[in-house]
């Protein structure tokens, strides 16, 4: 197939089945995003410091793995490459000081996340349209949207008790509706820690698929996942001051393992069709990743050991 793949990704990409074919869904899907944006007057999907190009794309391919195989495949892939693109144009429209220009609104808005896209004209005209994209799972969509805005509002508090209270709302409103024991099992895991959660906001991406989404399961993915995508994202966060902790300690080690724990316990006690495709997918992210991940990786090992074991 000819296509542009760059190097140093093209031996991960390697990694999964069928590697070429995803490749060609992502990009037609980001492409489509990008034709949303021109369409609409709007600018286009990388217009971060931070996520470079490859980043966009090694995360569309990584939300795309557990969708391999399935009836519908490509519909569903270009789907979630789509929503891969709009996740990081919201992004730096709610975290990016230079494209924020609604801050105040959305305080005073936060955690009525259809007042906030009102509030931000073009933007928030395309998140509209970016949820209703996936139809009966865009309450997932709106969610992840809301989580987003708390993670730019986080960012820009000016004191420790104005960053703590977003610490806490967000926390609230992630955790709002799942199950009972999830809750009682994460209420030991601090506000602050619990922010990482807004690295990875997959529940955007299992509203893309065609079973009813699980909000539970994928907030279990979640606590997987986001101290990964959290020491992907720091160091160049930091560098750019997109990474603030007015009044606590930065996210600890023990913490994220905790998470991983906790997340993979929960994933294993539900019922998931596709849990060999989300083995894959983590498999991938472990080793992609793994420059980054430090003490991490082991326990992303073991994690991986725990869930391969069960399916």
């Amino acid at each position: 197939m000819d296509m542009q793949i760059n190097p140093k990704l093209l031996h991960i990409y390697r990694t999964v089945p069928g590697y070429e074919k995803v490749i060609e869904y992502v990009r037609s899907g980001l492409g489509s995003f990008e034709g949303e944006l021109r369409h609409r007057g709007l600018g286009t999907v990388n217009t971060s410091i931070v996520h470079t190009g490859d980043v966009v794309e090694v995360q569309s391919f990584f939300v795309y793995i557990p969708s391999l195989g399935i009836t519908d495949s490509e519909k569903e892939m270009r789907l979630k490459s789509y929503l891969v693109g709009g996740a990081h144009f919201f992004d730096d429209h709610v975290d990016n000081p230079q494209l924020n220009v609604h801050l105040e609104e959305m305080k005073e808005r936060r955690g009525k996340i259809g007042g906030i896209l009102d509030c931000m004209g073009k933007v928030g005209e395309v998140a509209d349209f970016m949820a209703k994209t996936t139809t009966d799972n865009s309450d997932g969509v709106y969610k992840a949207l809301n989580r987003m805005v708390y993670g730019g509002l986080i960012q820009f508090a000016e004191d420790p008790i104005e960053q703590g209270m977003y610490f806490e709302e967000h926390k609230g409103l992630a955790t709002r509706g799942l199950d009972s024991q999830f809750v009682g099992d994460v209420a030991r895991i601090r506000p602050l820690a619990y922010w990482l959660t807004t690295k990875t906001i997959l529940e955007m991406f299992f509203a893309a698929e065609t079973e009813k989404s699980n909000p539970t399961q994928s907030e279990a993915w979640n606590l997987v996942y986001s101290p990964a995508f959290y020491s992907m994202n720091a160091p160049e966060e930091e560098a750019h001051e997109g990474m603030r902790f007015l009044g606590d300690e930065a996210p600890k080690t023990d913490e994220m393992r905790e998470m991983i724990d906790i997340g993979t316990s929960h994933v294993l006690n539900m019922r998931d069709a596709r849990l060999p495709k989300r083995v894959i997918q983590l498999q991938f992210m472990k080793e992609s990743f793994r420059p980054v991940l430090g003490e991490l990786y082991e326990d992303y090992g073991r994690a991986h050991k725990r869930l391969k074991q069960a399916c």
